[in-house]
């Protein structure tokens, strides 16, 4: 399943899709493929999507496809 989340690293936000078995609860930290930064789940949306989300577009700071 693919979850939305509000990521932060310092003062640097990152809104994107992860795929992940589960819902990733706010204040676990995780590293993204190709980041070797540590983020923090800030929010996570309640609503999953089972396929891969269009990253083909950027709109309002949203990156789109996350990679764990």
């Amino acid at each position: 399943m693919y979850y939305q989340y509000t990521l932060t690293h310092e003062k640097t936000v990152r809104v994107g899709w992860v795929e992940t078995s589960g819902q990733l609860p706010p204040g676990t930290t995780l590293t993204l493929k190709g980041d070797d930064r540590i983020w923090t789940v800030e929010h996570v949306a309640q609503i999953a999507a089972t396929q891969p989300p269009d990253t083909s577009w950027q709109v309002g700071g949203i990156q789109g496809r996350l990679r764990l």
